[in-house]
């Protein structure tokens, strides 16, 4: 009897074959190959939002600095310097203050302030806002500046600008 059970073993052997085996290979494959694909584009994705609103945040804080010092301007006579890429002045602690755009950089007094940098200007106004032709020959004139910055991240570009009312003008 035990041989008779032995002989129907046998022949009735479950398991997969090689074609079954090869199938499940080739589609647990191409489900990680998507499933991979998809991690990745969500990681490109965390990693863009990421440097943007770094360099977002970066751009404010040069914006925020830059309108603080213009607020500070001594007096009428105390800028020495107002070109579109560049800014010189006195403030009323009688710092001297420089401002200028060089390539990517954005710096104060020589020390980078933003990077990556794509454009950078300031516009300079009169007090009935007429806007003056730079560089501005007579800056006792100037009562108002516009700042405009633009940050480059990866393919794209971040821009801000700020309206300063310099305190003693």
């Amino acid at each position: 009897m035990q041989a008779a059970i032995r002989g129907r073993r046998s022949t009735q052997q479950s398991g997969f074959t090689m074609i079954e085996l090869v199938v499940a290979i080739v589609l647990v494959t191409i489900f990680s190959v998507f499933l991979g694909r998809l991690l990745l584009s969500g990681v490109d994705a965390f990693n863009f939002a990421n440097e943007r609103k770094t360099a977002l945040r970066r751009a404010r804080i040069a914006l925020l600095e830059i309108a603080r010092d213009v607020r500070q301007i001594k007096s009428r006579t105390s800028i020495a310097l107002a070109q579109s890429d560049s800014l010189v002045f006195t403030t009323v602690t009688d710092e001297l203050v420089r401002y200028g755009w060089n390539g990517s950089r954005l710096s104060r007094n020589g020390t980078p302030l933003a990077l990556n940098v794509a454009s950078f200007s300031f516009t300079y106004y009169t007090e009935d806002g007429t806007p003056l032709q730079s560089p501005v020959l007579n800056t006792e004139l100037i009562r108002v500046v516009d700042v405009h910055l633009t940050i480059q991240v990866s393919d794209q570009h971040v821009s801000l600008q700020t309206r300063i009312h310099p305190r003693n003008l």
